[in-house]
C-alpha cells in the first residue's frame, strides 16, 4: 500500500515539494499579510503588535 503525502508533509519531512502548491502558497500569503499588518503597527503599542504575531502562530 502507498501512503501518498501532501506537499506540506514533504515539506516538513525535508523531502522534495511543489512549493507553489495551492495550500502552501496560500499559507505563504497568509503569513506575508500577517507580516504586513505587524510592520505598519505603532511601535509603542506592544501589545497589540504582540497579538499580531500570535496570529502567525495559529
Amino acid at each position: 500500500m502507498c501512503i501518498k503525502m501532501t506537499e506540506k508533509e514533504k515539506m516538513l519531512a525535508g523531502l522534495p515539494y511543489d512549493a507553489w502548491d495551492d495550500v502552501l502558497l496560500s499559507e505563504r500569503m497568509r503569513a506575508k499579510a500577517i507580516c504586513h499588518q505587524f510592520n505598519l503597527a505603532d511601535p509603542t503599542k506592544l501589545d497589540q503588535r504582540a497579538e499580531i504575531l500570535k496570529g502567525l502562530l495559529v
